[in-house]
């Protein structure tokens, strides 16, 4: 890597990709990491071992009645009626809020939607530029859905564009992608995808 890094870059980056920095220090980052692309991969490193972390700890069932003792305890109500499990939470969102983050390759970028810890699948949308690295060939832990956006997209042999709606199943090999145009892409994924040499 260029010796012109600040070290300054190495403390805020791991902050940086668990989400957790000011929007001044985020835009810091994000402009060592457009003027030396190398740093794009230090930052993918951390959030593929970030969305690692909650998995390595074993699940804890709380304690019968804490929720109701620590709304009580600290607003005085009951807590709040929880939703009748099945029903769909809603979310709305306006796409130019999306928060882009880097995404597993220098050129890729990913804004979450949903993380849903039980089943371990992300959903996301993910943009790349023409002429990033290519995305690298891995083994799918679950079932992996992508309809593209906008642009296109090589895997393997295969070029992809808008429209085009890629499934893959469980243990399933992607070979590695790359992008023909500046693509965007809807990703439902598992997080235990594990990358290939």
């Amino acid at each position: 890597m260029s010796e012109h890094i600040p070290d300054r870059f190495f403390e805020l980056a791991p902050l940086y990709a668990l989400g957790s920095l000011a929007e001044g220090e985020c835009q810091w980052v994000e402009a060592q990491m457009e003027a030396h692309p190398e740093l794009t991969a230090e930052i993918a490193a951390y959030q593929a071992a970030i969305a690692t972390l909650p998995y390595a700890v074993p699940q804890q069932s709380l304690p019968a009645g804490l929720k109701e003792r620590v709304f009580r305890k600290t607003t005085g109500e009951a807590p709040p009626a929880t939703e009748e499990p099945g029903i769909p939470v809603s979310k709305n969102f306006n796409f130019s809020d999306l928060k882009w983050r880097p995404f597993n390759a220098p050129g890729f970028e990913m804004a979450k939607l949903h993380l849903n810890r039980d089943s371990r699948e992300l959903t996301c949308f993910v943009r790349a530029a023409t002429g990033g690295l290519p995305y690298p060939a891995h083994r799918h832990a679950g079932p992996e859905e992508i309809l593209m956006l906008e642009g296109e997209l090589r895997i393997g042999e295969t070029l992809y564009g808008p429209g085009d709606y890629i499934r893959a199943e469980a243990d399933s090999v992607h070979p590695h992608a790359e992008t023909v145009t500046a693509c965007l892409f809807y990703l439902k994924t598992s997080v235990d995808n594990e990358t290939l040499v």
